[in-house]
């Protein structure tokens, strides 16, 4: 199986990395917090919507200080919902933190208004969680 990674390296910019889940060791263990958000799409919206995440979403989110981790975009074969999107982070004040300085960019907030009235997301969506296995080192 491979999925789209983009993960934060120390200089606060994504390195994209396309993972093969069997031999990619450090990129499986997910960070102590996260946000897991599942939606569907308009199949006439989806590679508009696909394009924002990579183009204008990742790397906005790698230019915003915090303690973002990393970002995982997710799509399925089948079922609903079709897409999810993982957002790992070091706690959850991080996370506050992180989305407050993040919705108020100037260049997010066109986009923000277009994901809101194109994305249906699932009840409940986004799930926040602390990482759980393996445990955290103390």
């Amino acid at each position: 199986m491979i999925r789209w990674c983009k993960a934060l390296n120390s200089d606060a910019t994504f390195q994209t990395n396309v993972v093969n889940s069997i031999n990619a060791k450090d990129a499986t263990t997910l960070g102590p917090f996260i946000q897991l958000g599942s939606y569907n799409c308009a199949w006439q919206e989806e590679e508009r919507m696909q394009a924002w995440y990579s183009q204008v979403r990742m790397p906005a989110m790698a230019e915003t200080p915090g303690g973002g981790i990393r970002v995982r975009k997710l799509v399925s074969a089948s079922g609903w919902a079709k897409h999810a999107i993982l957002y790992e982070f070091e706690s959850l004040q991080a996370k506050h933190d992180y989305f407050a300085v993040h919705k108020n960019r100037p260049d997010m907030k066109p986009w923000l208004a277009w994901v809101a009235k194109s994305l249906v997301h699932a009840p409940g969506s986004a799930a926040l969680a602390n990482r759980i296995w393996p445990p955290l080192a103390r």
